[in-house]
């Protein structure tokens, strides 16, 4: 299954367990809401008309318009940690010494590791890394 299908999946599930009143949005980008009186909200979109809504999810990425309009924290800033995700076939995890089917997680020096299986026989991964010691 692709990154894609498995995506398409969680949205159609989701879209079944919010019901059918909800106004989906992967495309086109909400790039500014304004807060009505009632405490709704107005989304503007590229391309099209504004949508009226009672809720907002921003789930629009790293750069997130909706985060910062909302929060005003500006752009992402580093904080001098590093954080790297993947997904691997499950073969390649059991080369690496993880049991098949397993989660493992590894951890030291302030550093962590950690893996878990997902369908598809596929294993996601993530690795953090404090300070300098990820460019070691």
């Amino acid at each position: 299954m692709s990154s894609l299908q498995l995506y398409d999946q969680l949205i159609q599930m989701w879209l079944y367990l919010i019901g059918p009143h909800v106004h989906h949005l992967l495309r086109p980008f909400c790039y500014r809401y304004e807060e009505l009186p009632d405490g709704s909200l107005l989304l503007h979109l590229t391309g099209q008309e504004p949508v009226r809504t009672q809720l907002l999810v921003g789930a629009d990425g790293y750069f997130s318009r909706v985060r910062q309009q909302c929060l005003g924290d500006g752009p992402p800033t580093f904080n001098d940690r590093a954080m790297w995700r993947g997904r691997i076939k499950e073969e390649c995890a059991v080369a690496c010494g993880v049991s098949a089917g397993t989660s493992a997680m590894y951890q030291g020096d302030y550093r962590v590791a950690m893996c878990f299986p997902i369908s598809g026989g596929e294993v996601v991964w993530t690795a953090f890394a404090p300070g300098e010691s990820w460019r070691s």
